[in-house]
C-alpha cells in the first residue's frame, strides 16, 4: 500500500467541501447577504425603534429646592429629588411633596421619541421650588424625628440614622437664623455621638443660612456654641457622657466643666415646702393641703432649680374605685371597648390588666400581697389624661376659675416626693411615692414629653413643638429594689403603653400652658 506524499498544498487530512445550492434560483452569496442584512436590521430596530414603539414616553428630570422631596406621578411614588424617572406618554400629573412644605403640582404632556429613545430619550425638566407652610415648619417636623432617634442605639457601619435635624435646618434655610430655640430643644435629646454630629451640622447650616460655610460662618457658629455652653453649663456634663473616653477626660479637667453634683446633690432630710389652707376632696379623692409657689433644686443628671406651685396633689394613687366612677360616666374607656381604643392607638393589649383578669379587684389584691392596693394599674397616658379631664369637671366653682386637674410635671412630682420623704409623719402627705416614705407604689405618669437630658434649658414653645415619642414616668414600683425607688428615679414609656407596674396620681394646679399631647 502506497502512502501519498505530503506536500505544501496537501493537508494532513482530507477535508469535505460544502457548497450551498441556489435558493429559488438565487445564488448563495446573494441570499446570505440579504439574510445577514435582515438580521442586522432587526437588531438595530430592536435597539433603536422598538423601545419607542412598545413603551412610548419620556424621561422626567425632577429637581426641587430644597432637595429630598418625594416625587409622585399620578399619585404613585417613584423617587426622591433629584431624580430621573421614565414616564409613559400621555397627560401626567407630577406632585412633589416634602413634610412642612406646600406640595408642588404640575400637569405635563409626556410625548415620545421613536428613534433611539433607548439611548437618547425625550427629556422633560421639572423644577419645583417648594414653599414652607409656615416659618420653620420643616425644621420642626425633622427635629421631632431627631428626637425620636433618641430611642435607637449608637449607629454602626451597617446601621446608620438619618441626619434629620441638620436636613430640617437646611430645608428651612431662608429663615434658618430663627432656628436657635429649636436647636436648643433638640439638644435635650443628644445622647449619642451621631446626635451630636447632627446637632453641630445643624448649627453650622443655621449660621450660614443653608449656604456653603465660610471661615466667618465657622467662627460665628463657634461663638454661638460657646455662648450656649456658658449659659447652659449642663451641656458640658452631657458632652462628657457621649464623647470617647480620652476626650471626656480632657473635657472634665477643663475650665468649662462645671463643678456640680451629678448624682443628686442635696439630700432631703430637712426638705420643707410652704403650705397654706386645708386638705380637700374632689369626687371622693383626697388631696393634700395647697402648696404655695416655691423654688427648689431638682436633682438627677444635673442639679438645677425648678419653680412649682401653687398646687394640690392626690394623697394616694388613683384607686380602682375612683377609676370605676370614671368608667361609669365615660363608657368609651370601659374594658369592652378595648379593641376600639387599640385601633385609635390610645391603649395597648394590656389595658387594665392584670386586675381585669380576676373576678374582682379584691380577689386580685388577695392573690398579690405585695401589690400596692387599692391602686389602679394598666392605664395608658391617654387614659390617665382622660381621667384628669373628667375630674376637672368635678372641681368646685371656686377652684375651677383658677385651677385645673392634670397629671403632674416631673418637677412637681419630684418636689412632692421629696416633701413626703422628709415629712412622713405629717398630715395629708402624699403616700407611696418612694420607698423612703413607706412602701413603694407604682410608676406614675407625668404630663411631660420625655427628654433624656431634661435639665438642659430651652424655650418652652420649642420644647412643645418637638414633643417626644414617649412620656415620662417617675418613682419606680413595688417590684423595684427599694434603694432605687427614690424621688430622682425617672423613665419613659410610649403614651399608649399599659403596664401592670404603672399607675398615676393627679394634681390640682394653676392653669398654664404645658407640653401638648395627642390622641386622647
Amino acid at each position: 500500500m502506497k502512502r501519498r506524499a505530503k506536500t505544501a498544498e496537501t493537508p494532513e487530512q482530507d477535508q469535505d467541501l460544502v457548497r450551498l445550492p441556489p435558493l429559488l434560483g438565487i445564488r448563495p452569496g446573494v441570499y446570505l447577504s440579504v439574510l445577514y442584512g435582515l438580521i442586522i436590521f432587526v437588531i438595530l430596530g430592536y435597539l433603536f425603534i422598538f423601545p419607542g414603539i412598545s413603551r412610548p414616553g419620556a424621561l422626567l428630570e425632577v429637581v426641587s429646592v430644597p432637595h429630598g422631596a418625594a416625587v409622585r406621578i399620578d399619585d404613585v411614588y417613584y423617587a426622591a429629588t433629584p431624580a430621573q424617572i421614565f414616564a409613559d406618554a400621555g397627560m401626567r400629573t407630577i406632585t412633589v411633596v416634602l413634610p412642612g412644605f406646600e406640595s408642588f403640582n404640575q400637569t405635563v404632556e409626556v410625548g415620545n421619541r421613536v428613534i433611539a429613545s433607548r439611548f437618547f430619550p425625550k427629556s422633560i425638566k421639572i423644577d419645583a421650588h417648594l414653599t414652607e407652610k409656615a416659618p420653620l415648619a420643616a425644621l420642626k417636623y425633622r427635629a421631632a424625628a431627631y428626637a425620636a432617634w433618641t430611642f435607637a442605639d449608637e449607629p454602626t457601619k451597617d446601621r446608620q440614622i438619618p441626619l434629620d435635624l441638620s436636613e430640617g435646618t437646611y430645608q428651612s434655610a431662608p429663615v434658618a437664623g430663627q432656628a436657635r430655640p429649636f436647636l436648643e430643644a433638640a439638644a435635650r435629646f443628644m445622647v449619642t455621638r451621631a446626635a451630636l454630629k447632627d446637632l453641630l451640622r445643624a448649627e453650622f447650616i443655621a449660621v450660614s443660612g443653608g449656604q456653603v460655610p465660610s471661615p466667618l460662618t465657622a467662627l460665628a457658629a463657634g461663638r454661638d456654641i460657646f455662648d450656649y455652653m456658658q449659659r447652659n453649663p449642663a451641656f458640658t456634663v452631657a458632652l462628657s457622657d457621649i464623647l470617647p473616653e480620652g476626650y471626656a477626660q480632657k473635657l472634665s479637667e477643663s475650665a468649662l466643666f462645671p463643678q456640680v453634683w451629678a448624682d443628686g446633690g442635696t439630700k432631703n432630710a430637712a426638705f420643707t415646702a410652704p403650705r397654706d389652707g386645708a386638705p380637700l376632696a374632689v369626687a371622693n379623692i383626697s388631696f393634700s393641703a395647697r402648696f404655695s409657689e416655691n423654688t427648689y433644686m431638682q436633682n438627677g443628671g444635673f442639679q438645677h432649680s425648678e419653680t412649682v406651685g401653687p398646687l394640690y396633689i392626690s394623697i394616694d394613687e388613683i384607686s380602682v374605685d375612683a377609676w370605676k366612677m370614671f368608667l361609669d360616666e365615660n363608657p368609651r374607656w370601659r374594658l369592652e371597648n378595648k379593641a376600639a381604643l387599640i385601633a385609635e392607638n390610645l391603649v395597648d393589649d394590656n389595658y387594665l390588666e392584670p386586675i381585669a383578669s380576676f373576678p374582682s379587684p379584691a380577689a386580685f389584691f388577695a392573690a398579690n400581697n405585695a401589690y400596692p392596693a387599692p391602686s389602679q394599674c394598666g392605664v395608658s397616658y391617654y387614659a390617665a389624661e382622660a381621667f384628669s379631664t373628667w375630674l376637672n369637671g368635678k372641681l368646685p366653682a371656686a377652684l375651677a376659675a383658677e385651677f385645673e386637674v392634670r397629671l403632674p410635671t416631673e418637677a412637681e412630682w419630684e418636689y412632692m416626693a421629696k416633701f413626703s420623704e422628709a415629712n412622713v409623719a405629717a398630715a395629708a402627705v402624699p403616700r407611696h411615692m418612694t420607698s423612703r416614705n413607706g412602701s413603694a407604689g407604682l410608676w406614675e405618669w407625668c404630663v411631660d414629653a420625655w427628654a433624656p437630658l431634661e435639665y438642659l434649658a430651652a424655650p418652652p414653645e420649642a420644647i412643645n413643638a418637638l414633643s417626644s415619642p414617649e412620656r415620662s414616668v417617675r418613682g419606680g414600683s413595688y417590684v423595684n429594689q427599694p434603694q432605687l425607688v427614690i424621688a430622682e428615679m425617672r423613665a419613659s414609656l410610649p403614651p399608649q403603653s399599659c403596664s401592670p407596674f404603672t399607675g398615676f396620681r393627679v394634681v390640682i394646679a394653676t392653669k398654664k400652658t404645658l407640653t401638648p399631647s395627642s390622641g386622647a
